[in-house]
C-alpha cells in the first residue's frame, strides 16, 4: 500500500504546474463567460 501512495505522491508532484494552469484556464473562461456572454448561433 506505500509503493501505490508514494507513486501518487511523486505523480502529484510532477504534475502540478499542469494541473495549476488547468484550472486558472478553466476559472478564467468561466469569468469571460459571465462578463460578456454571446448569444447562440442560429
Amino acid at each position: 500500500m506505500e509503493l501505490f501512495w508514494n507513486t501518487i505522491a511523486e505523480y502529484n508532484r510532477s504534475t502540478w504546474i499542469a494541473q495549476t494552469a488547468t484550472v486558472l484556464v478553466g476559472a478564467l473562461l468561466v469569468i469571460l463567460l459571465f462578463h460578456r456572454p454571446v448569444r447562440a448561433a442560429p
